[in-house]
């Protein structure tokens, strides 16, 4: 016994590709001219600087000394030991040290110095907004209302100044 042959009336699969169906299968311009010129720069590679964004090392600057698979990396940093890490827990930063695969420790940390590493990463933006974050979660109530005064205090001098100059405006 043998199946009967499709109908195409019944099945989206056979109908045929008219002009305007076939148009909607090509690839869209590029938004912009530059999108064409501003490749992903931040490959996983050995001796890339990433931040550990989950887990009980968060907040962790490690350097990628290995690549287990497509899913993991070995990491390592001067005051840690090194493991494995998924890399759905790191993000990776733009910095990047020059190492062999899987070096010694004492190996990583000269490199890591000579990379200044640590201070490319405070002098960046992300890095800043990061200690900003972390001083401003440290506060105590009583820091928290001093920064309101600051900030009242802030307001009302532009708005004396604003009120100046709109009086020599029009003036």
């Amino acid at each position: 016994m043998s199946l009967p042959p499709p109908n195409p009336s019944f099945c989206s699969d056979f109908r045929r590709a008219s002009p305007s169906r076939s148009s909607r299968f090509t690839a869209p311009p590029l938004a912009s001219p530059t999108a064409a010129r501003m490749p992903f720069k931040r490959f996983v590679e050995i001796g890339r600087v990433a931040l550990v964004n989950y887990g009980k090392d968060y907040g962790r600057l490690v350097v990628i000394v290995d690549v287990v698979d497509q899913n993991r990396a070995l990491v390592d940093a001067p005051d840690m030991v090194r493991c494995q890490i998924n890399f759905k827990r790191l993000s990776l930063t733009d910095i990047k040290i020059d190492i062999k695969r899987v070096p010694k420790k004492s190996t990583l940390i000269k490199a890591m110095e000579e990379a200044d590493v640590k201070t490319k990463w405070e002098n960046s933006s992300w890095g800043k907004k990061l200690i900003v974050q972390k001083r401003r979660a440290a506060l105590s109530d009583f820091d928290r209302f001093k920064v309101m005064l600051a900030r009242i205090k802030r307001g009302g001098a532009i708005r004396q100044e604003l009120a100046k100059l709109k009086k020599a405006s029009t003036a």
